[in-house]
Protein backbone atom coordinates (compact mmCIF):
# COMPACT_ATOMS: atom_id res chain seq x y z
CA UNK A 1 0.00 0.00 0.00
CA UNK A 2 2.89 2.57 0.74
CA UNK A 3 4.49 1.66 -2.21
CA UNK A 4 1.20 2.73 -4.73
CA UNK A 5 1.21 6.04 -2.51
CA UNK A 6 4.82 6.62 -3.23
CA UNK A 7 4.32 5.63 -7.02
CA UNK A 8 1.26 7.80 -7.22
CA UNK A 9 2.66 11.37 -5.15
CA UNK A 10 5.50 10.45 -8.06
CA UNK A 11 3.78 9.95 -10.82
CA UNK A 12 1.81 13.42 -9.60
CA UNK A 13 4.77 15.34 -9.18
CA UNK A 14 5.65 14.50 -12.96
CA UNK A 15 2.82 15.03 -14.51
CA UNK A 16 2.65 18.67 -12.88
CA UNK A 17 6.45 19.55 -13.35
CA UNK A 18 5.40 18.50 -16.90
CA UNK A 19 2.62 21.01 -17.39
CA UNK A 20 5.22 24.46 -16.79
CA UNK A 21 6.94 24.97 -19.82
CA UNK A 22 11.04 25.90 -19.04
CA UNK A 23 11.88 29.19 -20.23
CA UNK A 24 15.03 29.92 -22.34
CA UNK A 25 16.93 32.53 -20.57
CA UNK A 26 19.05 34.95 -23.12
CA UNK A 27 21.21 38.10 -22.87
CA UNK A 28 19.34 41.14 -24.40
CA UNK A 29 22.95 42.04 -26.05
CA UNK A 30 22.67 38.18 -27.95
CA UNK A 31 19.30 39.82 -29.30
CA UNK A 32 20.41 40.55 -33.27
CA UNK A 33 23.58 39.31 -32.63
CA UNK A 34 23.46 35.62 -31.87
CA UNK A 35 19.74 35.01 -31.25
CA UNK A 36 17.15 36.39 -33.67
CA UNK A 37 13.25 37.11 -32.43
CA UNK A 38 10.74 35.57 -35.08
CA UNK A 39 7.31 37.44 -35.18
CA UNK A 40 3.87 36.74 -35.78
CA UNK A 41 4.60 36.67 -39.47
CA UNK A 42 7.20 34.12 -39.25
CA UNK A 43 9.80 36.19 -40.32
CA UNK A 44 12.62 38.57 -37.62
CA UNK A 45 11.54 40.86 -36.42
CA UNK A 46 12.42 44.08 -38.01
CA UNK A 47 13.09 42.36 -41.44
CA UNK A 48 11.17 44.04 -44.41
CA UNK A 49 8.80 42.37 -46.01
CA UNK A 50 5.23 42.42 -48.24
CA UNK A 51 2.58 41.30 -46.80
CA UNK A 52 -0.98 40.84 -48.48
CA UNK A 53 -4.43 40.54 -46.68
CA UNK A 54 -7.73 42.73 -45.86
CA UNK A 55 -8.62 44.85 -43.16
CA UNK A 56 -11.04 43.46 -40.45
CA UNK A 57 -12.75 43.90 -37.54
CA UNK A 58 -11.02 42.80 -34.21
CA UNK A 59 -11.69 43.33 -31.21
CA UNK A 60 -10.45 47.16 -29.30
CA UNK A 61 -7.76 47.16 -32.45
CA UNK A 62 -10.50 47.18 -35.10
CA UNK A 63 -9.53 50.32 -36.44
CA UNK A 64 -6.06 49.18 -37.33
CA UNK A 65 -6.38 45.46 -37.91
CA UNK A 66 -5.25 43.93 -41.26
CA UNK A 67 -5.47 39.94 -41.51
CA UNK A 68 -2.63 38.66 -43.49
CA UNK A 69 -2.97 35.82 -45.87
CA UNK A 70 0.90 35.71 -47.07
CA UNK A 71 4.22 37.49 -46.81
CA UNK A 72 6.52 37.94 -49.85
CA UNK A 73 4.00 36.13 -51.72
CA UNK A 74 4.09 32.94 -49.89
CA UNK A 75 0.77 31.45 -47.82
CA UNK A 76 1.25 32.09 -44.47
CA UNK A 77 0.46 28.04 -42.32
CA UNK A 78 -1.87 30.30 -40.48
CA UNK A 79 -2.97 33.63 -41.16
CA UNK A 80 -2.37 35.94 -38.39
CA UNK A 81 -3.48 40.13 -37.91
CA UNK A 82 -1.32 42.36 -37.44
CA UNK A 83 -2.14 46.28 -36.30
CA UNK A 84 -0.87 48.87 -38.61
CA UNK A 85 -1.22 52.68 -37.95
CA UNK A 86 -2.19 54.98 -41.41
CA UNK A 87 -5.20 52.46 -42.40
CA UNK A 88 -7.88 53.61 -39.88
CA UNK A 89 -9.85 55.31 -42.88
CA UNK A 90 -9.83 52.50 -44.85
CA UNK A 91 -13.40 50.73 -45.17
CA UNK A 92 -13.56 47.30 -43.65
CA UNK A 93 -12.87 44.45 -45.93
CA UNK A 94 -10.45 46.33 -48.16
CA UNK A 95 -7.59 44.36 -49.77
CA UNK A 96 -4.09 45.12 -50.16
CA UNK A 97 -0.40 44.75 -50.00
CA UNK A 98 1.55 46.59 -48.00
CA UNK A 99 5.87 46.61 -47.42
CA UNK A 100 7.17 47.40 -43.87
CA UNK A 101 8.51 45.14 -41.17
CA UNK A 102 7.50 43.80 -37.39
CA UNK A 103 8.32 46.30 -34.50
CA UNK A 104 8.14 44.84 -31.12
CA UNK A 105 8.26 45.96 -27.36
CA UNK A 106 9.48 43.56 -24.83
CA UNK A 107 8.12 44.53 -21.37
CA UNK A 108 6.77 42.41 -18.00
CA UNK A 109 3.38 42.16 -16.65
CA UNK A 110 2.78 44.65 -13.76
CA UNK A 111 1.31 43.45 -10.65
CA UNK A 112 -0.56 46.59 -10.48
CA UNK A 113 -2.61 45.68 -14.18
CA UNK A 114 -3.49 42.11 -12.38
CA UNK A 115 -6.35 41.03 -9.96
CA UNK A 116 -3.52 40.22 -7.45
CA UNK A 117 -2.71 41.91 -4.09
CA UNK A 118 1.35 42.27 -3.79
CA UNK A 119 1.39 39.75 -1.24
CA UNK A 120 -0.63 37.09 -3.46
CA UNK A 121 1.90 33.86 -4.48
CA UNK A 122 -0.50 33.43 -7.42
CA UNK A 123 1.15 35.99 -9.48
CA UNK A 124 3.86 35.13 -11.86
CA UNK A 125 5.59 37.65 -13.49
CA UNK A 126 5.21 37.48 -17.14
CA UNK A 127 7.51 39.59 -20.23
CA UNK A 128 5.57 39.88 -23.12
CA UNK A 129 6.39 41.24 -26.54
CA UNK A 130 3.89 43.81 -28.17
CA UNK A 131 4.35 43.02 -31.85
CA UNK A 132 2.82 45.72 -35.09
CA UNK A 133 3.20 45.89 -37.83
CA UNK A 134 5.33 49.66 -39.19
CA UNK A 135 4.25 50.01 -42.92
CA UNK A 136 5.98 52.29 -45.27
CA UNK A 137 4.28 52.21 -48.34
CA UNK A 138 1.19 50.29 -50.14
CA UNK A 139 2.12 48.66 -53.01
CA UNK A 140 -1.32 47.52 -54.16
CA UNK A 141 -3.57 48.77 -54.78
CA UNK A 142 -2.44 52.00 -55.95
CA UNK A 143 -5.07 54.31 -54.98
CA UNK A 144 -4.45 53.61 -51.62
CA UNK A 145 -2.55 55.18 -48.79
CA UNK A 146 -1.19 55.36 -45.46
CA UNK A 147 -2.93 58.44 -43.00
CA UNK A 148 -0.47 58.18 -40.19
CA UNK A 149 -2.34 60.90 -37.53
Amino acid sequence: MQTSKLILALLTLVLVSADKPKLTEVDADDVGTRISILGRLGVPIGEVVTITGEKVRAGKTEEISFFVNAVNGQPLKERTTVRIKGIIDWPLGTKAEIRGQEKGTITFTDIRATGFGFDDTGFVLKQTIYLSFDADKVVAPRNLTLKVR
